[in-house]
Protein backbone atom coordinates (compact mmCIF):
# COMPACT_ATOMS: atom_id res chain seq x y z
CA UNK A 1 0.00 0.00 0.00
CA UNK A 2 1.43 3.58 -0.68
CA UNK A 3 2.75 5.44 2.09
CA UNK A 4 1.27 8.63 0.22
CA UNK A 5 -2.25 7.02 -0.57
CA UNK A 6 -4.23 9.84 1.64
CA UNK A 7 -1.76 12.83 1.13
CA UNK A 8 -1.69 12.58 -2.46
CA UNK A 9 -5.63 12.39 -3.20
CA UNK A 10 -5.47 15.38 -0.78
CA UNK A 11 -2.79 17.17 -3.34
CA UNK A 12 -5.48 16.58 -6.05
CA UNK A 13 -9.29 16.96 -4.74
CA UNK A 14 -10.65 20.19 -5.27
CA UNK A 15 -8.00 20.96 -7.86
CA UNK A 16 -10.56 21.05 -10.65
CA UNK A 17 -12.02 23.80 -9.48
CA UNK A 18 -9.40 25.78 -8.20
CA UNK A 19 -7.52 25.46 -11.71
CA UNK A 20 -10.81 26.56 -13.12
CA UNK A 21 -11.43 29.49 -10.63
CA UNK A 22 -7.94 30.56 -11.85
CA UNK A 23 -9.39 30.78 -15.19
CA UNK A 24 -12.20 32.45 -15.07
CA UNK A 25 -10.32 35.18 -13.07
CA UNK A 26 -7.72 35.50 -15.96
CA UNK A 27 -10.18 35.30 -18.44
CA UNK A 28 -12.20 38.44 -16.57
CA UNK A 29 -8.91 40.00 -17.54
CA UNK A 30 -7.98 39.24 -21.33
CA UNK A 31 -9.68 43.06 -22.36
CA UNK A 32 -7.85 45.01 -19.23
CA UNK A 33 -4.57 46.42 -20.23
CA UNK A 34 -3.10 43.31 -18.35
CA UNK A 35 0.20 41.33 -20.22
CA UNK A 36 -0.40 38.81 -18.13
CA UNK A 37 -3.73 37.75 -18.20
CA UNK A 38 -3.80 35.79 -21.71
CA UNK A 39 -0.46 33.74 -20.18
CA UNK A 40 -1.78 33.41 -17.21
CA UNK A 41 -5.41 32.07 -18.86
CA UNK A 42 -3.80 29.40 -21.02
CA UNK A 43 -1.63 27.93 -17.84
CA UNK A 44 -4.65 27.49 -16.23
CA UNK A 45 -6.52 25.85 -18.97
CA UNK A 46 -3.95 23.91 -19.95
CA UNK A 47 -2.69 22.72 -15.76
CA UNK A 48 -7.23 21.75 -16.06
CA UNK A 49 -6.51 19.67 -19.03
CA UNK A 50 -3.69 18.03 -17.73
CA UNK A 51 -6.04 17.24 -14.25
CA UNK A 52 -8.40 16.02 -16.42
CA UNK A 53 -6.32 13.41 -18.41
CA UNK A 54 -4.57 12.15 -15.52
CA UNK A 55 -7.18 11.47 -13.19
CA UNK A 56 -10.27 10.52 -15.47
CA UNK A 57 -11.19 7.51 -14.40
CA UNK A 58 -11.90 9.25 -10.99
CA UNK A 59 -12.89 12.28 -12.23
CA UNK A 60 -15.78 11.01 -13.89
CA UNK A 61 -14.60 9.77 -17.98
CA UNK A 62 -16.78 10.71 -20.15
CA UNK A 63 -17.63 14.14 -18.84
CA UNK A 64 -13.86 14.90 -18.28
CA UNK A 65 -12.85 13.64 -21.68
CA UNK A 66 -15.53 16.09 -22.94
CA UNK A 67 -14.33 19.26 -20.60
CA UNK A 68 -10.68 18.37 -21.66
CA UNK A 69 -11.62 18.49 -25.78
CA UNK A 70 -13.71 21.87 -24.79
CA UNK A 71 -10.99 23.21 -23.03
CA UNK A 72 -8.48 22.61 -25.77
CA UNK A 73 -10.78 24.17 -28.28
CA UNK A 74 -10.67 27.54 -26.05
CA UNK A 75 -6.53 26.93 -25.86
CA UNK A 76 -6.15 27.00 -29.80
CA UNK A 77 -8.42 29.92 -30.24
CA UNK A 78 -6.03 31.62 -28.31
CA UNK A 79 -2.62 30.68 -30.49
CA UNK A 80 -2.20 33.38 -32.36
CA UNK A 81 -2.66 35.62 -29.82
CA UNK A 82 -0.35 34.33 -27.39
CA UNK A 83 1.94 34.21 -30.72
CA UNK A 84 1.82 38.11 -30.85
CA UNK A 85 2.14 38.84 -27.40
CA UNK A 86 5.52 36.85 -26.70
CA UNK A 87 6.58 37.79 -30.75
CA UNK A 88 5.82 41.49 -30.08
CA UNK A 89 7.79 41.92 -26.48
CA UNK A 90 10.97 39.74 -28.19
CA UNK A 91 10.83 42.13 -31.06
CA UNK A 92 10.15 45.02 -28.75
CA UNK A 93 13.15 43.69 -26.41
CA UNK A 94 15.54 43.37 -29.59
CA UNK A 95 15.09 47.16 -30.37
CA UNK A 96 17.71 47.64 -27.31
CA UNK A 97 19.98 44.69 -28.00
CA UNK A 98 23.80 45.82 -29.02
CA UNK A 99 23.83 43.45 -31.61
CA UNK A 100 20.56 44.11 -33.78
CA UNK A 101 21.99 46.40 -36.42
CA UNK A 102 19.25 48.93 -37.93
CA UNK A 103 18.51 46.84 -40.90
CA UNK A 104 17.96 44.12 -38.36
CA UNK A 105 15.65 46.22 -36.49
CA UNK A 106 13.54 47.15 -39.90
CA UNK A 107 13.29 42.95 -40.32
CA UNK A 108 11.35 42.73 -37.22
CA UNK A 109 9.89 45.41 -36.97
CA UNK A 110 8.41 44.43 -40.32
CA UNK A 111 7.10 41.16 -39.36
CA UNK A 112 4.95 42.21 -36.72
CA UNK A 113 2.75 44.69 -39.21
CA UNK A 114 3.00 41.67 -41.83
CA UNK A 115 2.07 38.91 -39.90
CA UNK A 116 0.03 40.68 -36.69
CA UNK A 117 -1.47 43.33 -38.76
CA UNK A 118 -1.05 45.97 -36.17
CA UNK A 119 2.71 46.10 -34.50
CA UNK A 120 1.27 48.50 -32.14
CA UNK A 121 -1.47 47.48 -30.18
CA UNK A 122 -2.04 44.18 -28.64
CA UNK A 123 -5.04 41.52 -29.22
CA UNK A 124 -7.99 43.45 -30.06
CA UNK A 125 -11.19 43.14 -28.26
CA UNK A 126 -13.11 41.64 -31.40
CA UNK A 127 -10.67 39.19 -30.87
CA UNK A 128 -10.97 38.28 -27.32
CA UNK A 129 -15.01 38.14 -27.22
CA UNK A 130 -15.29 35.12 -28.90
CA UNK A 131 -12.96 33.28 -26.57
CA UNK A 132 -14.57 34.60 -23.49
CA UNK A 133 -18.15 34.03 -25.14
CA UNK A 134 -16.73 30.13 -25.51
CA UNK A 135 -15.15 29.65 -22.17
CA UNK A 136 -18.52 31.07 -20.41
CA UNK A 137 -20.80 28.62 -22.16
CA UNK A 138 -18.07 25.87 -20.92
CA UNK A 139 -18.18 27.42 -17.56
CA UNK A 140 -22.00 26.60 -17.11
CA UNK A 141 -21.27 23.37 -17.65
CA UNK A 142 -18.13 22.71 -15.85
CA UNK A 143 -19.52 24.54 -12.75
CA UNK A 144 -23.00 22.06 -12.72
CA UNK A 145 -20.73 19.15 -12.01
CA UNK A 146 -18.73 18.28 -8.88
CA UNK A 147 -15.46 17.52 -9.68
CA UNK A 148 -13.99 15.70 -6.47
CA UNK A 149 -12.28 12.55 -6.03
CA UNK A 150 -13.76 9.77 -4.25
CA UNK A 151 -13.05 9.85 -0.87
CA UNK A 152 -11.18 6.39 0.84
CA UNK A 153 -14.92 4.97 1.90
CA UNK A 154 -16.04 4.45 -1.50
CA UNK A 155 -12.77 2.85 -2.29
CA UNK A 156 -11.24 4.89 -5.13
CA UNK A 157 -9.04 6.44 -3.44
CA UNK A 158 -6.49 3.83 -3.79
CA UNK A 159 -6.54 3.94 -7.70
CA UNK A 160 -5.24 7.28 -7.63
CA UNK A 161 -1.75 6.62 -6.80
CA UNK A 162 -1.03 4.24 -9.55
CA UNK A 163 -2.61 6.78 -12.45
CA UNK A 164 -0.79 9.80 -11.16
CA UNK A 165 2.87 7.44 -11.22
CA UNK A 166 2.41 6.51 -14.11
CA UNK A 167 1.76 9.65 -15.78
CA UNK A 168 4.57 10.50 -14.17
CA UNK A 169 6.74 8.12 -15.74
CA UNK A 170 4.77 8.33 -19.17
CA UNK A 171 5.75 11.70 -19.61
CA UNK A 172 8.70 11.38 -18.03
CA UNK A 173 10.07 8.60 -20.77
CA UNK A 174 8.55 11.07 -23.22
CA UNK A 175 10.80 13.98 -22.58
CA UNK A 176 13.93 11.71 -22.55
CA UNK A 177 12.87 10.17 -25.91
CA UNK A 178 12.09 13.95 -27.18
CA UNK A 179 15.33 15.54 -25.61
CA UNK A 180 17.43 12.60 -27.38
CA UNK A 181 16.08 13.92 -30.58
CA UNK A 182 17.03 17.69 -30.41
CA UNK A 183 19.96 17.56 -32.33
CA UNK A 184 20.23 21.16 -34.16
CA UNK A 185 18.34 24.65 -33.60
CA UNK A 186 16.26 23.13 -36.51
CA UNK A 187 14.85 20.39 -34.83
CA UNK A 188 11.53 21.59 -34.59
CA UNK A 189 9.50 19.01 -33.72
CA UNK A 190 11.70 17.52 -30.97
CA UNK A 191 11.69 20.41 -29.72
CA UNK A 192 7.99 21.48 -29.52
CA UNK A 193 7.31 17.98 -27.85
CA UNK A 194 9.95 17.74 -25.24
CA UNK A 195 8.31 21.39 -23.71
CA UNK A 196 4.79 19.79 -23.79
CA UNK A 197 5.69 16.16 -22.16
CA UNK A 198 7.74 18.90 -19.82
CA UNK A 199 4.92 20.85 -19.08
CA UNK A 200 2.50 18.30 -18.11
CA UNK A 201 5.42 16.63 -16.21
CA UNK A 202 4.97 20.08 -14.36
CA UNK A 203 1.44 20.17 -14.08
CA UNK A 204 1.99 16.82 -12.53
CA UNK A 205 4.39 17.47 -9.94
CA UNK A 206 3.13 20.64 -9.04
CA UNK A 207 0.31 19.57 -6.48
CA UNK A 208 2.62 17.01 -5.35
CA UNK A 209 5.39 19.68 -4.16
CA UNK A 210 3.17 19.93 -0.82
CA UNK A 211 4.01 16.75 0.16
CA UNK A 212 7.19 15.36 -1.37
CA UNK A 213 10.40 17.99 -1.36
CA UNK A 214 12.22 16.58 -3.87
CA UNK A 215 8.82 17.20 -6.20
CA UNK A 216 9.58 20.68 -5.21
CA UNK A 217 13.18 21.45 -6.02
CA UNK A 218 12.74 19.29 -9.11
CA UNK A 219 9.25 21.44 -10.37
CA UNK A 220 11.86 24.35 -10.24
CA UNK A 221 14.41 22.85 -11.37
CA UNK A 222 12.27 22.18 -14.73
CA UNK A 223 10.54 25.36 -14.81
CA UNK A 224 14.41 26.86 -16.27
CA UNK A 225 14.41 23.77 -18.87
CA UNK A 226 10.76 24.54 -19.90
CA UNK A 227 11.83 28.35 -20.05
CA UNK A 228 14.86 27.86 -22.49
CA UNK A 229 12.78 24.92 -24.34
CA UNK A 230 9.38 27.91 -24.99
CA UNK A 231 12.54 30.71 -26.10
CA UNK A 232 13.80 27.90 -28.38
CA UNK A 233 10.23 27.31 -29.85
CA UNK A 234 9.69 30.83 -29.94
CA UNK A 235 12.44 31.93 -32.05
CA UNK A 236 11.89 28.86 -34.51
CA UNK A 237 8.13 29.70 -35.09
CA UNK A 238 9.50 33.38 -36.15
CA UNK A 239 12.28 31.71 -38.04
CA UNK A 240 9.98 30.11 -39.79
CA UNK A 241 7.80 33.19 -40.35
CA UNK A 242 10.61 35.32 -41.63
CA UNK A 243 11.92 32.67 -44.20
CA UNK A 244 8.22 32.34 -45.47
CA UNK A 245 7.88 36.30 -46.07
CA UNK A 246 11.74 36.39 -47.52
CA UNK A 247 10.86 33.38 -49.92
CA UNK A 248 12.65 30.68 -48.25
CA UNK A 249 10.05 28.32 -49.40
CA UNK A 250 12.11 25.56 -49.78
CA UNK A 251 13.39 25.87 -45.98
CA UNK A 252 9.62 26.00 -44.79
CA UNK A 253 9.09 22.52 -46.98
CA UNK A 254 11.62 20.96 -44.79
CA UNK A 255 10.29 22.56 -41.49
CA UNK A 256 6.38 21.28 -42.13
CA UNK A 257 8.17 18.15 -43.03
CA UNK A 258 8.97 17.83 -39.51
CA UNK A 259 6.39 20.37 -37.23
CA UNK A 260 2.82 20.13 -39.09
CA UNK A 261 2.11 23.13 -37.91
CA UNK A 262 4.34 25.12 -40.05
CA UNK A 263 2.14 24.49 -43.50
CA UNK A 264 -0.35 27.30 -41.37
CA UNK A 265 2.52 30.09 -41.68
CA UNK A 266 1.81 29.93 -45.55
CA UNK A 267 -1.62 31.81 -44.96
CA UNK A 268 0.18 34.95 -43.67
CA UNK A 269 2.85 35.36 -46.82
CA UNK A 270 3.33 38.98 -47.59
CA UNK A 271 2.48 40.56 -50.95
CA UNK A 272 4.98 40.15 -53.91
CA UNK A 273 5.59 44.45 -53.82
CA UNK A 274 6.45 44.19 -49.94
CA UNK A 275 8.79 41.26 -50.24
CA UNK A 276 10.39 43.03 -52.84
CA UNK A 277 10.45 46.12 -51.20
CA UNK A 278 11.57 44.52 -47.87
CA UNK A 279 13.64 41.80 -48.92
CA UNK A 280 16.55 43.12 -47.59
CA UNK A 281 15.30 43.93 -44.38
CA UNK A 282 13.81 40.77 -44.09
CA UNK A 283 16.70 38.98 -44.24
CA UNK A 284 18.59 40.71 -41.85
CA UNK A 285 15.92 40.42 -39.24
CA UNK A 286 15.86 36.21 -40.12
CA UNK A 287 20.18 36.35 -39.51
CA UNK A 288 19.33 38.43 -36.00
CA UNK A 289 16.73 35.27 -35.28
CA UNK A 290 18.92 32.11 -36.36
CA UNK A 291 21.69 33.89 -34.21
CA UNK A 292 19.08 34.19 -31.54
CA UNK A 293 17.93 30.59 -31.96
CA UNK A 294 21.54 29.28 -32.06
CA UNK A 295 22.35 30.97 -28.75
CA UNK A 296 19.06 29.37 -26.76
CA UNK A 297 20.11 25.90 -28.33
CA UNK A 298 23.48 25.95 -27.25
CA UNK A 299 22.26 26.73 -23.38
CA UNK A 300 19.70 23.71 -24.07
CA UNK A 301 22.69 20.98 -25.45
CA UNK A 302 25.12 22.40 -22.52
CA UNK A 303 22.79 22.14 -19.85
CA UNK A 304 20.18 19.11 -20.58
CA UNK A 305 20.90 17.15 -24.33
CA UNK A 306 22.88 14.44 -24.88
CA UNK A 307 21.69 12.77 -21.73
CA UNK A 308 22.71 15.62 -19.43
CA UNK A 309 18.80 15.63 -17.93
CA UNK A 310 19.04 12.16 -17.19
CA UNK A 311 19.63 12.92 -13.34
CA UNK A 312 16.55 15.33 -13.52
CA UNK A 313 14.45 12.62 -15.05
CA UNK A 314 15.61 9.89 -12.60
CA UNK A 315 14.40 11.63 -10.15
CA UNK A 316 10.93 11.89 -11.32
CA UNK A 317 11.18 8.36 -11.68
CA UNK A 318 12.56 7.91 -7.72
CA UNK A 319 9.26 10.09 -6.73
CA UNK A 320 6.62 7.93 -8.93
CA UNK A 321 8.10 5.24 -6.73
CA UNK A 322 7.94 6.59 -3.76
CA UNK A 323 4.34 7.40 -4.40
Amino acid sequence: MSRHKDSVNKAYNGLAEKLFDKATAACARLDQDDTEALHDFRVALRRLRTHLETHKEYLGRRRANKMRRSLSEVVSATNTSRDFEVQREWIEQQMGNERVSQIQREGLKLILTEFYGNGQNGTSRSELEPIKSRFAKIGDKFTQRRWSIPESSAGSNAGIVPVTRAALLKHAAKLRDQLGQIESVDSVRATHRARLALKRLRYILEPLAKIIPDARDLFIEFKTMQDTLGSLRDLQILRMQISLAAGAADQIEAWAAEDPGAADLATAVPSAKTLEEHKDALEAGLEHVRAEAQREFDVLQERWLDGKAESLIKRVEEIADAL
